[in-house]
Parts: C-alpha cells; structure tokens; sequence
C-alpha cells in the first residue's frame, strides 16, 4: 500500500493542481509540502484535515495513512482503508530531524515494558519526552510489537476509548499515552483498564500518573558543558563536541545554516547559550532555529531577560504547545491552583540551589504559611518544574532551570508584592553571608559546594545593599571563599570544590578589593588582590595573573609606593605581551604615565614622557573602541597639562573625559574629574570655585560610596585648601565644603544683607587681624574689602558703589562706561595677580553683585561650581549631566555664562564672552530662565 506521501500525490494530479496551488489553498509553505509528500516530513491534524478537503479526500484516510487515529472512528478501522485486515494502530510520530542518544534512558524503557506495567517518562516541559518514547516505538515495531499513539487531548473521551479498543486487539501491544497530562484523569482511568487487562501502558507526562505499581522514568535535559571545560576562557572545541546538548544544537543549526560548523570562534557563544538553555532539547532546537535571522554571538548576548522572546516559531506541524518555550512552560503554571503560581514566583528569586528551609524564609507570609509554601516546592517537583537533588550531606535540595525560573520570575515582576518578597530574600542572603563568615572552617563539603554555588548570587546581592555596608558584606564573602579554597587544596576528596568555585572566585576577590579600595581600605583591597593572584597562578591563568597584578599595581600607586607599582606593572605588561592583550597593553600605558606623574618632585620632562604614554593609550583606546580607557587617557592627558600650566589644554582633556564617564556613569571617574576641574580653577586663582568644586566632589563621594582618595591626588587636594585658606575666612573652609558656599569677607558681608541675617556673624577685628596676619596682601586691599562688607553690612553704599551707580545708571547706563570703570578698578585693585591670591575679578563686580545683577562664570569648572551651588538638591550626577549638556556646547564654542545664584531667576543675566583678568569685555542684560 502506498504511504501518505505518495496518496497526496496521487490525490493532487488528479485534481491536476501543482504544489505550489495546494499549498496555497491549504495556507501552508510549498516547501513544507514537498517534504510531506516524499515522507520527510510529518503533519499535524490540522493540516491533513485541510489538506483531505482540499483533494476532495475522506479525511479518516488520511490520517490513518499519517498514524493517527481519527475521532470519527470509535473502535475498529475499515479493512479497505488499511488494505491489510488487520487492526489499525496509530502510529507514532515519525521524526527526521537527528536525535540525541539517550542510550541509557532508552535502554530502561525497553527494559520496563513488561506485560501489564505502567511505565510514566516524566519531566519538565520541553526535555524530549515525546521523542525518546516515540523512538522507542518505532523500534519496537521494527521488532514485531503493535503500538497504539495516542496524543491526549483535553475532553476527547471517544478517541481514549477507540485507542483503547485497538490495544485491547493484540496482548503484546503497548499503549502510548502521549501528554497523558492534558487530561489527567482520562488517561488515569484508561491506564488502570489497560493495566488491570494486562496491556503495557507507556504514557509522557510533566507529573506521575499517581496509579499504584506505575513505574517512573524521569527524564533529565541533555548533558551541558561544565565551567572547567573554559580553560583560559576559550572552551576546548573537540570536548563541547562530545557533549549531547552541543551536538543537538550544532545538528539543528546547521538545517538553517548549512555552513555552520563549531570551531573555535562560535564555541564560546555555543558554550553559553546551551549552557543557559539547561540541555533542554526544545529550548535548543528553538534557538538554533534563530540562526536564520541572527548569529550565534546575538544568541549568546540576549541570555537573560529576552531569551524566552526568542524561543518561538517552531515549525507549523508541531502541536501548539512546542511553538514556543514559553507556551510550553506557561501551560505548566496554568495547570497549577494560585497558591502554588504564588510560591513559584517568589522562590524564582534563587537562582542557584536552595532548601526547603530556605524556601519557607523567602516564600512564607500571613496569606501563605509554612505548610502551604512546603507544600508547594513538593507540588511543583511533582510537576517537574522545579528539579531536585542532593547534596553531599544527603540532604534534598531544590534548583530551577533557567527557563523556566525566567519565565517565573516574569510573574513575580508582575506581583503586587514583590517589593516584600524582594526584602526577605535580601534578608536571606545576608544571613546567608553572615553565617558564612561566623563559622568558617566548620563547614561541611556540602555547605562549601553550596557556598561555591551561591557566590554569583551573593555578589549581585550585596550590590543591591545600601552603599555602606557593601564593602564589608563583600569581604566576608571572600574571607569565606578563601577558606573554601584552602579547604579543597588540603582534603584530596574535595577538589571538586574548586571546580565549583573556578568561575565565580576571582571576581569575588577582584570585587572585594575594588569596593575596599574606592573605600579607601588600601589594605584590605592588596589583601584581596593577592588572593586573587595567588589563584590565577594556581590556575595557571595567565589573564588573571596580568589582571591582579595590575589591580595591585593601582592600589600601592594609591598609597604612593611608585617603586612597587612599577614592578608590578612591568610583570603585567610581560604577560599581556604574551598573552598579545591589546587592552592590557593600553592599561599598562595608563598606569605607567600615572605612576611617573604622580611621583614626588615630577620633572616637567618626566611629566612630557607620561603623556606620551597616555596619547599613545587614547589613540589605541579609540581604534579598539573603549570608552573606559579612552576617559582614562584623557584624564591622565589634562592631568599632565595641567602639571605643565597648560590651562586650556588641560580643561579641554578633562571635559572629554567627563563627558565619556557621564555616558559609563562611571561614579568614581566623575568625582575624581570634579576634583581635576578644581585643582585647574585653583591653579588659575578661582578658589572659591575649587572649593565648591571639591565640596561637590566629596558630597558625591559620600553618596556613591567612593570615598577612598589616593594619596597624591589627596596632596593635591589639600593645597587647593591651603591656597583657598590664604584668601578666604579659614572658619568658613571647613563649612564651605559641606554647603558649597565659600565666601569672600566681602560676600559675606553683601550675603549678609541681601538674605536679611547675619549669615556668618559680624566681621570683627579679631577675624580681621587674624586674615591680616594669614593673607599678605596690600593693607589698601583690605581696606577697601573691609569698607565694602561693612557698608554692606549697614545696607549703604560704598565709594565704588556710588561711581559706579553714576556711571551705569539705575537702568544699566552706558555700557562702555561701566566696562570702563571695572575694568580700571580691577587693575587697581589687583596689582600683582599671582596664583596665590584672591580671584580678584570678585572685587571688580562687588558693586554689581551687591545689587542682585550677575555672577560671573568663566569656564566648565565655574559653570560645574554654579550648577552645584544652585542646585544642591541635583546630587553629582545629575549636575554633571545638566552641565555638560546644556553648558558645554557654548564653552567649546568660546562662550561662557553668567549666571547669579543669590537672586531670582528673572534677575539672572548671561554673557557671550569670557572674563580677562580686567574684567568683562562685553555684557548682555537679556534675561535667562535657567542656567
């Protein structure tokens, strides 16, 4: 008898259509037809129902010729339909794609279809149950036994009683019952008939059929490539290829490309993604299906939240409930009572193994209790969607696969309590750390192997607690992992502990001293970068012996041990040669040229050598397209500028550095960069805007848990201080840098006045002769400053106030006037301008200021000082943005502001150009709403 190929044939040229008119009206692909009629290709009902009325066909034909066993039939087929009078058999599905062999899971199926058993092939949704048991029917009928396929479906009782009569046909048959699940107590009742009549019963399901005697086969995902198997980073290809999950993938990737070989370029991405995927054959095959529209690179960078959107588009003759991952596992959770969704959504917090016990602590609330939440994780093992082990305490412990916890997750994220479930597992995981810490050694190899797991989830936990208590809770992460390290070097059994804890320890201690080292614990960060070193080496890590040493490097230039941290970078500069590390190379540049700048007594000559270095590294950081390097390079660059008294070399370097590390929001970077733009207005004489500068600064630090200043740079910091001290009140340093307002004796004075307080008390003559004593300036200087702030104080006017009030006019007067007049006080006030005095431009619009008008602002670093001094509620980042954004554009272009930060906005005034030392050349009295 012909096949079901060759019958649609047939059936088509007597019709006299072509494929591609059958295919048309049947609203399927002409390619998918063509594979169907030349028996390589399976159909789903659906489509050879369609395809029977398109032909004119009696659809019950042809899908017994398909081996399926149509509802119209109740109990026996026609003999003229089979051609052969024996009785029909649904057919299992017959596949053509490759198939893994699962030789030991087919070999105790076999081995369990005994006369009268009931056999449940369990597990989570889309691990291959359907094709191992539909494989092992095939053979089976290569040997003679009749099987009879039926694929359950909900509320079709008549097509469970037809099946059941076939098999009641022959003693030797086996009943497949596929999904049996779909309609659980359908296919309870049908196996314990066929059971008790002695036929074998073979049924797939997510959960056991619960019938007394059943015997089960639970069915795991297909074995994925170990971490070990990363040596170096590089997977070992000839080692991915020998594992069952890779080889599925590689076989379904190459139907959609057919050039698409492992090697060593794409096995990393493949590494990863089957990895993710768990082994689990459906979520494999749907994302080698994805080759089609992108690479295998694309693939492994959506791991995480978009991989489930992925997973869809099977092909159109699957059952519906394999189109898509998420379909499959969403038709799990739809099966289970609310209670039970609630607790998988909370517990799909842990993203490595976990207890019953720990399930209680993050799952249980007043709606759901103890027993409800121990109830649940039993329920959904019962139902493979949650997997479950043991540890080496023989102990049960519980684990998701990533899918299905991602999807899970998605239903948390959507839950009104999230945020409460949130807090108990963050209160968990800092139990979690702190236990660890107490009893170091006393741990068993389980709890070391489960600490090794959890180490992923404990880092990215304590990033989320407040900034304060990272940098310890991150120690006693790693205190703890450098006991389980010399654990498993001393105890020969338990070296598999370090193949746990490969991956994750050596960004547990970079992490650890990174945080003690922004904290300013310099000790505690050389301690953790050696115990990372000391790892590398013993993993013969090349990169990560270069990494550490480089990380030591930076921290002992940080406590200003230039002679050590040239040794070690030399030794990481070796390596990466080696290694032919093109950023490591760059890294080097960078830290060689800071360490010869940062040394005690620099040369300008040394300081010219180092910033051949730092342009070498920013040249070589934009061919590679780094934007961290880049912003390193280019703050080294206006560093050494600066060093030189290159000013507008300097600020220039700096604002593209910051600009890089607004777009990293690089916290550190940014703090650091506003204290750079204080050290060049200090060195141009605006100390009051350094002061505000570093006020900022160290107010961001605080906030962004960056405390830890290097020394040198601290040095440098502290002579901005000192030179402020020579020309500002030194009571008001200290309050300056906390409040951000740093004033001269004569803003104090006009502050005084226009705020309607005495904001910093009176200028008494025992502040007056301590300034004296510490300023030495012109007596005449102080004179006028004195006459300034106290007839401010009084709300009358001084000298200068009135020449300039009948020069300018109430209404702004001649302009050329009033240029003229600041421009002939500020030479006569200011003779000589040195580095060390006062930024004597104030004392040329004290006038001016006195009357609520402008504020100068002179370059970024003003225009940062200003912003700041406006809106300390902004924080850092945000100032910094907002300047950059809207400030800089007019800076580079040679413009400045002028903005006035005592007085409303509509007596703010702006300015196209910058300010000399002999005042401003030309002022704009158009208002302006905003900075």
């Amino acid at each position: 008898m012909a096949g079901l190929g060759q019958h649609i044939k047939d059936l088509r040229a007597r019709a006299g259509l072509s494929q591609g008119a059958l295919a048309t009206r049947v609203n399927i692909d002409v390619t998918y037809l063509s594979k169907l009629e030349n028996d390589r290709q399976s159909a789903s009902e659906a489509v050879l129902r369609r395809l029977a009325q398109a032909l004119g066909e009696d659809p019950s034909k042809m899908l017994v010729l398909a081996g399926r066993l149509p509802r119209e039939m109740q109990s026996t087929f026609q003999a003229s339909i089979l051609g052969d009078g024996q009785p029909a058999q649904a057919m299992p599905p017959r596949y053509h794609t490759f198939f893994v062999d699962r030789t030991d899971d087919r070999t105790r199926l076999e081995r369990m279809l005994e006369p009268g058993s009931l056999v449940a092939v369990t597990g989570p949704p889309g691990c291959g149950k359907t094709r191992l048991a539909a494989e092992v029917a095939h053979e089976l009928i290569g040997r003679g036994r009749p099987i009879i396929w039926l694929e359950v479906r909900e509320d079709d009782p008549d097509r469970m009683g037809a099946a059941a009569v076939l098999a009641h046909g022959s003693p030797e048959s086996v009943l497949v019952l596929d999904d049996a699940d779909r309609d659980l107590s359908a296919s309870i009742a049908t196996a314990r008939r066929m059971v008790a009549a002695g036929i074998t019963v073979v049924a797939t399901s997510r959960q056991p059929l619960g019938i007394q005697g059943q015997r089960l086969l639970p069915l795991d995902s297909l074995t994925v490539p170990d971490r070990h198997q990363l040596p170096s980073g590089a997977p070992d290809v000839r080692t991915l290829q020998e594992q069952d999950s890779v080889k599925l993938f590689v076989a379904r990737a190459s139907l959609v490309d057919p050039a698409f070989e492992l090697d060593g370029t794409n096995a990393p991405a493949v590494f990863e993604v089957v990895r993710w995927l768990d082994g689990l054959p459906l979520a494999i095959e749907l994302a080698a299906l994805r080759l089609g529209q992108m690479t295998v690179n694309d693939l492994a960078a959506s791991l995480g939240g978009g991989m489930l959107r992925l997973l869809r588009g099977n092909t159109p003759d699957v059952p519906d409930r394999h189109s898509s991952l998420s379909r499959a596992i969403e038709w799990s959770f739809e099966h289970i009572d609310e209670p039970r969704r609630t607790v998988a959504a909370r517990l799909s917090l842990f993203a490595s193994t976990f207890t019953l016990e720990d399930a209680v602590t993050v799952a249980k609330d007043e709606t759901h209790p103890r027993d409800l939440v121990e109830t649940a994780v039993i329920d959904l093992v019962n139902c493979s969607l949650i997997a479950w082990g043991q540890n080496a305490d023989r102990r049960a412990v519980y684990r998701w696969l990533r899918p299905i916890r991602q999807y899970a997750r998605q239903q948390l994220d959507r839950a009104d309590d999230r945020e409460a479930v949130f807090e108990r597992y963050r209160a968990w995981v800092q139990q979690v750390v702190q236990s660890i810490h107490a009893s170091r050694g006393r741990r068993s190899e389980a709890e070391w192997a489960r600490l090794a797991e959890l180490t992923p989830e404990l880092v990215s936990t304590v990033y989320r607690l407040p900034i304060e208590e990272r940098s310890d809770a991150m120690n006693q992460v790693a205190d703890a992992l450098a006991v389980s390290l010399q654990f498993g070097n001393l105890a020969g059994h338990a070296y598999w502990i370090r193949d746990e804890l490969n991956e994750a320890v050596p960004d547990v201690f970079r992490e650890a001293g990174s945080l003690a080292r922004i904290r300013g614990d310099y000790e505690q960060a050389r301690r953790s970068f050696e115990q990372k070193h000391r790892i590398a080496v013993n993993e013969k890590d090349e990169r990560g012996q270069a990494n550490s040493l480089l990380d030591l490097a930076e921290n002992a230039a940080d406590v200003g041990q230039s002679k050590d941290a040239a040794e070690l970078v030399q030794r990481a500069s070796e390596l990466y040669e080696k290694l032919e590390s093109r950023r490591g190379r760059i890294e080097v540049l960078n830290l060689r040229g800071k360490i010869a700048i940062e040394t005690r007594d620099v040369t300008a000559d040394q300081v010219l050598d180092a910033e051949r270095l730092f342009e070498d590294a920013l040249s070589r950081s934009r061919e590679i397209e780094d934007s961290r390097l880049e912003a390193y390079a280019e703050q080294n660059l206006g560093v050494g500028e600066l060093l030189l008294g290159r000013i507008a070399s300097a600020r220039g370097h700096l604002e593209s550095s910051l600009g890089l590390r607004v777009a990293m929001r690089n916290h550190r970077g940014q703090a650091r960069l506003l204290e750079a733009f204080a050290l060049v207005e200090s060195a141009v004489g605006n100390h009051q805007v350094a002061l505000r500068l570093i006020g900022a600064a160290r107010r961001y630090r605080r906030s962004s848990g960056v405390e830890g200043i290097p020394r040198w740079w601290g040095d440098k910091l502290d002579a901005v201080e000192d030179a402020a001290s020579v020309v500002l009140e030194p009571d008001a340093i200290e309050r300056h840098l906390e409040s951000g307002a740093a004033l001269t004796l004569v803003e104090a004075g006009q502050l005084a006045t226009m705020d309607e307080h005495e904001r910093f008390g009176p200028l008494d003559e025992v502040r007056t002769d301590r300034l004296r004593r510490a300023v030495p300036l012109r007596v005449d200087r102080w004179q006028l400053a004195s006459e300034v702030a106290a007839g401010a104080r009084r709300g009358q006017p001084t000298p200068l106030d009135v020449a300039l009030h009948e020069l300018a006019g109430p209404s702004g007067g001649s302009g050329e006037a009033h240029r003229h007049v600041i421009r002939s006080k500020v030479l006569a006030i200011a003779e000589p301008v040195t580095a060390q005095t006062t930024d004597l431009r104030c004392f040329a619009i004290d006038a001016l200021r006195y009357r609520g008008t402008i504020v100068p602002v002179f370059s970024s670093g003003q225009a940062l000082a200003a912003a700041l001094e406006m809106h300390p509620e902004w924080g850092g980042q945000h100032v910094v943005e907002v300047v950059l954004e809207q400030v800089r554009g007019r800076l580079v272009k040679g413009e400045t502001m002028v903005v006035n930060p005592w007085t409303p906005d509509e007596h703010r005034f702006t300015a196209t150009d910058d300010y000399g030392p002999a005042g401003p050349a030309r002022a704009s009295t158009s208002r302006s709403a905003s900075a």
